[in-house]
């Protein structure tokens, strides 16, 4: 059996959040504050050198990068590559907290660099713990995959205490 990739995972993610009503009820501001809440534990993860907790992290934020992009009709890539790393992990990660703030601008005609900026910075991030995207997605998957909850009004999905 062939390993899912990226799209799949994101597939699965974008069914998820409809299935719980993220989609469509979510406002892409509730989705955008979510990840940066996420990145904020990215950060906190890499301080401590917990790679456990940094492989979390980089698959919430792209999880909530799916839903904010599936909100706002902004294309997500995902196609596979291996590219060796440029930046260190803070650099990656402050990239990726200048472009986040960039993807809530409707009129902002460079939205998708942004959005593959972020993209490309998870990317990054995991490949300094030996980590890739794919693998932090799956893992973020697996976490969700069977997670109940409710949806508040403004879309944000409160998990059921496990």
């Amino acid at each position: 059996m062939q390993t899912p990739a990226l799209k799949d995972y994101t597939d699965l993610i974008h069914q998820w959040a409809k299935d719980r009503k993220i989609i469509p009820n979510a406002k892409p501001a509730t989705q955008w504050l979510k990840g940066l809440e996420e990145i904020g534990e990215l950060a906190a993860a890499h301080n401590k050198g917990d790679k456990a907790a940094v492989q979390d992290a980089i698959g919430d934020v792209y999880v909530c990068l799916a839903n904010f992009c599936s909100l706002v009709g902004a294309e997500l890539p995902t196609q596979e590559w291996t590219t060796p790393p440029s930046r260190s992990p803070i650099e990656a990660i402050a990239k990726m907290c200048s472009s986040w703030g960039c993807i809530t601008d409707s009129e902002n005609p460079f939205r998708g660099a942004y959005v593959a900026s972020v993209v490309s910075a998870l990317r990054r991030v995991a490949d300094q713990y030996q980590l890739t995207l794919t693998e932090c997605v799956a893992a973020a998957w697996e976490q969700i995959k069977d997670r109940k909850g409710t949806t508040t009004p403004e879309g944000l999905f409160i998990k059921e205490q496990e």
